[in-house]
């Protein structure tokens, strides 16, 4: 087994009637900035719904939230700074009817997110 830290989480692909998806753009410690969906690591104890509930509230003041299904899971190895990090992510649709300007309250995650974009399926 490669070594490193081993972390669950949970992401979002929050989806607009109107076929825009939100992304996040977040600077890497030492690498350069990835968009990816929103969402984040789990809480010891935590379901993956609790924990995706969380997250959008955290990163998007999106609450309440319906959750949709579940559309993928994945494994990956990556590197956080100087961590590397085996992460298990399950992926669930959340659909919203119309686009929405994102507020982030978490300042910790606040500090390495660049931006929050809509963008279209095209």
């Amino acid at each position: 087994m490669v070594p490193g830290e081993d972390r669950h989480a949970v992401r979002a692909v929050v989806l607009s009637e109107s076929e825009e998806v939100l992304l996040v753009r977040v600077r890497r410690p030492g690498g350069a900035p990835v968009w990816m969906t929103p969402g984040g690591g789990l809480l010891p104890g935590e379901s993956s719904e609790s924990g995706l509930r969380r997250e959008l509230h955290e990163e998007l003041g999106l609450a309440p939230v319906a959750l949709g299904p579940l559309l993928w899971q994945r494994r990956h190895l990556f590197q956080w700074g100087a961590k590397t990090v085996r992460q298990y992510e399950e992926f669930f649709l959340v659909p919203v009817p119309e686009r929405f300007e994102p507020r982030m309250s978490d300042e910790v995650e606040a500090e390495a997110v660049e931006e929050l974009r809509w963008w279209s399926l095209d």
